[in-house]
This record gives structure tokens, C-alpha cells and sequence, in this order.
């Protein structure tokens, strides 16, 4: 049977109307949405790349920002321990106040890096956690790599701040227990820790 292209052409059209009908009906959009994201892992596109937006359980998948300057030092040990704790739970990402500190917090584990103050201060509002030295509050500090624009837009953030209480060279901390850094590097992990598994979304 011979059919005109006109035919196929109608036959086209009348599926494309068809199918805009039901995806306008109440909850079919939505659920469509539900199961791709589902077939896809539960991954959406953000500024950060593909992340999962949801946990084993229906939770929200955490966004940690660990911050540090110099070379990083800190900020290294802090990525590799919370890697290795939260493993899927949260996703970290790396702010450093040079690239040096961003280069090296990336090659422990961090998803994504990003070096600056302008850096700092647009990703600092997506995060649910921020992790660093106390100096990162304290404009001037870390030898003068916090600015104090860094400084405000970290201690005005909505997360919820872990500090590590670290001497700089113009300010001292007193009151607190003298201990290792390592230890203040491990209590402040299992802090975080303790946030995201308490965290429900």
C-alpha cells in the first residue's frame, strides 16, 4: 500500500498533540520527571556538575565547602577524612584562597575546586556545611589571604560553620585546651559527621 507523505506528516502531528495533552494533565509531568531522575541515579545538573540530589533514604544529599589558604594543609586532611567517613552522603567541595590550596584539596578527594574571592563568596551561599580554620571569619588572616569580603560573606553564610581554633600571626586564642592539631582535625570530622547524619531534608 502506497501512503503520501502527507499522511505520514498527519499521523506525526496528531501523536505530538496527543502527547503535549497528556503531559498537561495534573501529576504527569511530574511523575515522568520523578522516574528519569530515577532511570539517571537521582542526578541532576548543577553550577557543581552532576551530583546526586538524593541520599539512601530520601535525604538530601549534603554539600560540605571546606575552605583554606596557604598551601592547603589543613584543608587536605580535613577532604581526606571526610571523603572516607561520608563516603555518598555529602559532597565536598574546595575553596582555596590560592590555587596551590585548591589543587591540593581537589587531588584529596574533593568533586569540584574553585580559587578566589569572588569564588568563595558565589559558592559559599550553595553549601550546607563550611569546614576550615577559624581564620577564615577573621579578615587578614592566613598572611593576609582572607580578605575581608571572604571573611563576611563566610561568617554571614546560612551553613552551619565548623572552625578549627588556629593561632595567626596578629590574633592569639585563649580559654581552649592546648592539643595537637590533628586532634582538633579529627573532632571537627566527626562534628560534621554527627551533622549530616542528624540532618533530615
Amino acid at each position: 500500500m502506497k501512503v503520501s507523505c502527507e499522511a505520514i506528516f498527519m499521523v506525526f502531528f496528531i501523536l505530538s498533540i496527543a502527547s503535549s495533552v497528556v503531559d498537561s494533565l495534573p501529576g504527569v509531568a511530574v511523575s515522568r520527571e520523578v522516574k528519569g531522575l530515577q532511570e539517571f541515579g537521582c542526578c541532576c545538573p548543577n553550577i557543581y556538575g552532576n551530583r546526586p540530589v538524593l541520599a539512601e533514604g530520601g535525604n538530601k544529599v549534603m554539600l560540605i565547602a571546606v575552605i583554606d589558604g596557604m598551601g592547603g594543609g589543613l584543608g587536605v586532611q580535613l577532604v581526606t577524612q571526610l571523603s572516607a567517613q561520608l563516603g555518598q552522603k555529602a559532597d565536598i567541595i574546595a575553596l582555596g584562597t590560592n590555587a596551590l590550596a585548591t589543587n591540593n584539596m581537589v587531588r584529596a578527594g574533593a568533586m569540584r575546586g574553585a580559587t578566589g574571592e569572588n569564588a568563595v563568596i558565589v559558592s559559599i551561599r550553595k553549601v550546607d556545611i563550611v569546614v576550615g580554620p577559624i581564620g577564615i571569619i577573621i579578615p587578614n588572616s592566613l598572611m593576609g589571604e582572607i580578605t575581608p569580603k571572604i571573611a563576611e560573606a563566610v561568617a554571614s553564610a546560612d551553613a552551619h560553620k565548623v572552625l578549627i581554633p588556629v593561632n595567626q600571626q596578629h590574633f592569639d586564642i585563649v580559654g581552649l585546651e592546648a592539643r595537637p592539631l590533628v586532634v582538633s582535625i579529627k573532632e571537627a570530622v566527626t562534628k560534621v559527621n554527627e551533622l549530616v547524619q542528624g540532618k533530615s531534608w
